[in-house]
């Protein structure tokens, strides 16, 4: 039974500036794929009046489940120390508030795994683990969570005569990058988002995609390009080329992002998902203080159909 003192509002109002949000669930990324066509929707759940979580859909045109809402590490609980009661019967009213009759999410943490299980959804996909680097704490307490070799790389890029430069991402100027790493991406067979979403999360966010550069005597020898949204910001592109894999460009690039970062105001840095398919680019993640935050898994809520709605009372009244 839903509880009533749950209601859901499809208005997007909550204030996220000060919010641990991750890019699937921020108004930039909704900002950004609005621009590209897709449908978002968002659901605020409130309790007896009072917002307890948002909850963000994107409706994309995937092969296999099309036009099936998708809920990417949510919702985002606006409350802390929530009970499992109270986050069973927010799902709840959602689900019953669903316009649709089936709803994919990819659970944020595996505590929301139990509510969502609890709920009625049926398993799809293991989970996976992102890397997180704090950036509440200072710089000096940032510096010692460091691995060993990953400061002594460090080291050896703040005496290597580089310059690093951040600025807004700009689509006419910066280009070359996203050529350049499309061309990385075949070359080491891993996937990304499209170069459309880079352009349109710059272009609907102003000042929200922040490249940082490394340059050797004026030319760029590595990059890295930072999303922000709330009070988080994502890696979300990298690039570098022979000088700067031998300078150690990008552990300096991450080193001076966090730190720039961490001024403005920002409580953390989504590394992105660790693969164990590449343990190289897992040991840079976390060698730079990041620590493992796992994920919940993938899920799927099926409505039942009226037919079996209609029947089902009948059935537990035969079976007693």
């Amino acid at each position: 039974m839903v509880n009533k003192a749950m209601h859901i509002d499809w208005t997007d109002t909550q204030d996220l500036s000060q919010q641990r949000v991750a890019l699937q669930q921020s108004r930039e990324y909704a900002t950004a794929l609005r621009m590209l066509g897709c449908d978002v929707q968002v659901a605020t759940i409130c309790d007896g009046g009072t917002p307890i979580a948002r909850a963000q859909f994107i409706m994309a045109n995937r092969p296999v489940l099309r036009r099936i809402p998708l809920m990417s590490r949510g919702p985002v609980w606006l409350a802390e120390n929530l009970s499992p009661v109270v986050k069973y019967a927010a799902i709840a009213a959602l689900n019953g508030a669903m316009k649709s009759t089936a709803h994919l999410v990819n659970a944020a943490t595996p505590i929301d795994d139990q509510v969502l299980q609890s709920n009625g959804y049926a398993r799809l996909m293991p989970p996976q683990t992102v890397a997180l680097l704090d950036l509440a704490s200072s710089a000096d307490k940032r510096s010692a969570a460091q691995n060993g070799k990953w400061r002594n790389r460090l080291r050896s890029a703040l005496k290597a005569d580089l310059d690093i430069t951040q600025n807004a991402f700009s689509p006419a100027r910066d280009q070359w990058l996203l050529s350049a790493e499309t061309a990385q991406r075949r070359a080491r067979r891993y996937q990304a988002l499209p170069q459309a979403f880079t352009l349109a999360f710059a272009r609907s966010n102003p000042k929200k995609a922040r490249l940082f550069l490394a340059l050797h005597r004026g030319a760029p020898i590595a990059a890295m390009l930072f999303l922000l949204h709330g009070a988080t910001a994502s890696y979300h592109i990298g690039w570098t080329g022979p000088d700067g894999r031998r300078k150690n460009a990008h552990t300096l690039l991450l080193w001076t992002a966090s730190n720039w970062l961490a001024d403005q105001g920002f409580l953390s840095l989504d590394l992105g998902t660790i693969h164990p398919q590449t343990p190289r680019l897992n040991r840079f993640k976390l060698g730079s203080g990041a620590t493992l935050h796992p994920l919940g898994a993938t899920w799927i809520y099926s409505r039942p159909s009226a037919f079996v709605m209609r029947h089902l009372p009948l059935r537990r009244q035969n079976a007693a």
